[in-house]
């Protein structure tokens, strides 16, 4: 059998040709048309070698023999027979003549045959002619396939009780309806399951029914409708208790409502879009006329199935897609990030990439500082290191609540209104917040914005959570790494710096710097503190000490411990005359301050771009010899070099 022309279509024509015939109202004519439509059908007919041999007979309603085939085997096809008419009882047998027809099975040509038999009627159930089947009698399970090859030209295989039975070619018409609506069914099939867009299974299911049905009104209800508005989708109304959507919805089957539409007698059915682990929605379908339950209405809800299943299939391949979109750009932004080790590199880098990731018109990255809020990075420049309070704006909300934050429209807030200046500066709709959280603790806080109302989605709330922890292990590396540094130049007794980090600084300096100053003092009969009191004791003044020199200088001045009881302070940009006048008020709070009570000696120096040797040596060489001389003459004195 040709491919292409299909066993459906072949049928129909065959089907419409015999119509016309017997519309003439000339019998023989009708039996002649049967009869070349019989040796048509023999001659397309290709049957499987694993067939046995078997006999096809037309015969006419007077009981005439009007044509014999035999299937044989070695040719799989069917031949026509010319000498059936030699044995009187085969010829019987297969015009169907005999009054008995249970009579035992007849032996032609040594196989032992039994014989089926099937009317032929027209539509005005005039009765034209019968087809005969004879099949080895061991082999009757066969019959089955044959009147399958022959349902397409004139009856249905007998009863189980073996009682003959036969299809109007009405009938037929109505079968082969049902053929073509599985081949459609087929095809519907094969198109939704090759999508691999959930957008373009609703397109295609639509598409479909609006096809075999152009008289129908199509419209989807779902619980979560797609946003790019391409398919005219609703939102399903879960609280519609009567609706009969909500009826298929909750009980997951079709409900079907026969007593129409505005009493203009439609008929709506509702079938519902669900898979394997979820329900998506609601198809509602209204026809101007009934369905029929046995066609349209089974076809309609087996397309509803397929399109469920190849509906959440599309739906967990974006998701799958998605999920491996959202790792890529978390490691790309987590190398990005990773790179620096600088918190404020961090802020910004993180402020950048964010606004480009989610197209966001905003964004604020904020710290939390004791009981403040700083901003570290924004777009917007006049919230640059901008502070508020830990309970003030949508950062304040977010502090408190530890969780993330979804805003639609901040224009159409409710009673509980919330006022923020970021999204009033920035003219934005839309707001997406999430804490930064390192240890446990809320550090800091992230801010996008968008002048579009529901710009950002769920999916947004998600990608951002992931990216704050990241963002958080980027700053808490930075962290970790400025505690190390600062406990490498950092004395453990006394908190200043150490004399490596102070002569980096110092070397620093006179390359940048015009002029700066130097201070080393040394606390006076520290040996004596030690001896009497002990080292604890010595520990403790070493300390009061330091912390009287720290709060007496600027943050930008440098102090350090120089060695044992001696200290070190450099003072950027301060001529000699400036420098003494601290060294006088850090002499005066030793003697006032500690306990037990000592005094310091102090050495100055200063150096100036034009001298003509600049070196951190010959500084500190200065303010040691000075030093020497202040011990020299009187100790709790002040010597400049």
């Amino acid at each position: 059998m040709d491919k292409k022309t299909g066993w459906t279509e072949y049928a129909l024509r065959m089907r419409s040709a015999l119509q016309e015939t017997a519309a003439a109202a000339a019998p023989d004519a009708t039996l002649r048309e049967l009869t070349r439509l019989v040796a048509e059908w023999a001659g397309r007919f290709r049957v499987p070698e694993t067939q046995p041999d078997v006999w096809l007979g037309l015969t006419s309603t007077q009981g005439s023999l009007l044509a014999c085939y035999k299937h044989e085997r070695e040719k799989g096809v069917l031949v026509p027979v010319r000498h059936v008419a030699e044995d009187a009882m085969l010829a019987a047998r297969m015009s169907g003549t005999l009054d008995n027809r249970d009579a035992k099975p007849l032996v032609w040509d040594g196989v032992t045959l039994a014989f089926r038999y099937y009317p032929v009627h027209t539509d005005a159930g005039e009765w034209v002619g019968t087809v005969s089947l004879g099949l080895p009698a061991d082999r009757e399970d066969l019959f089955a396939f044959w009147m399958g090859a022959l349902y397409s030209l004139v009856a249905v295989p007998p009863t189980a009780g073996g009682a003959d039975s036969c299809l109007t070619l009405k009938d037929q018409e109505r079968l082969l309806q049902e053929m073509k609506t599985k081949d459609r069914l087929f095809s519907a099939a094969q198109r939704l399951h090759e999508s691999r867009e959930a957008r373009m299974v609703l397109t295609e299911m639509v598409g479909t029914i609006k096809q075999l049905y152009p008289d129908t009104d199509v419209r989807l209800s779902l619980r979560q409708p797609p946003l790019d508005g391409v398919l005219d989708v609703g939102r399903l109304a879960l609280m519609d208790a009567g609706d009969i959507g909500m009826r298929a919805y909750r009980e997951e089957r079709p409900i079907l409502r026969e007593e129409g539409i505005r009493g203009n007698g439609a008929t709506e059915i509702a079938l519902p879009i669900s898979g394997k682990q979820a329900k998506f929605g609601v198809l509602h379908i209204n026809k101007k006329e009934p369905f029929d339950q046995a066609i349209d209405l089974s076809f309609l809800s087996m397309l509803a199935a397929l399109a469920g299943t190849a509906y959440e299939n599309a739906q967990l391949f974006e998701q799958s897609n998605r999920l491996i979109d959202e790792l890529r750009i978390i490691n790309e932004v987590t190398a990005r990030l990773n790179k620096s080790l600088k918190a404020e590199d961090i802020y910004k880098l993180a402020c950048t990439e964010l606004s480009a990731l989610f197209a966001a018109e905003g964004c604020c990255i904020l710290e939390k500082q004791g009981e403040t809020l700083t901003v570290q990075a924004c777009t917007e420049p006049r919230l640059r290191f901008a502070r508020f309070t830990s309970g003030q704006g949508f950062a304040g909300v977010i502090l408190a609540s530890g969780e993330p934050i979804l805003l639609e429209n901040y224009r159409e807030q409710g009673e509980d209104r919330i006022a923020s200046e970021f999204m009033d500066m920035t003219g934005s709709a839309a707001l997406l917040g999430t804490p930064i959280v390192i240890q446990g603790e809320t550090k800091g806080i992230i801010l996008l914005a968008h002048s579009q109302p529901s710009y950002f989605s769920f999916e947004n709330v998600r990608l951002l959570n992931a990216l704050a922890g990241h963002i958080s292990l980027a700053l808490s590396n930075a962290l970790l790494h400025a505690e190390v540094r600062r406990m490498v130049i950092t004395d453990n007794l006394t908190g200043l710096s150490v004399r490596h980090y102070l002569d980096e600084q110092i070397t620093l300096r006179q390359k940048m710097d015009l002029c700066g100053s130097l201070m080393v003092l040394d606390i006076d009969n520290f040996k004596a503190i030690n001896d009497t009191f002990g080292h604890q004791i010595g520990d403790r003044v070493l300390i009061q000490v330091s912390d009287i020199v720290r709060s007496s200088i600027r943050l930008c001045d440098i102090a350090a411990r120089w060695g044992g009881e001696e200290l070190a302070v450099y003072f950027p940009h301060i001529g000699k005359d400036q420098m003494h006048k601290i060294a006088e008020r850090i002499l005066q709070r030793v003697v006032a301050e500690t306990d037990p009570q000592v005094t310091v000696s102090c050495g100055i120096a200063e150096w100036h771009w034009e001298d003509s040797k600049i070196s951190v040596e010959s500084l500190f060489y200065k303010c040691d010899m000075a030093l020497y001389e202040a011990k020299r003459s009187g100790k709790n004195q002040i010597v400049a070099g």
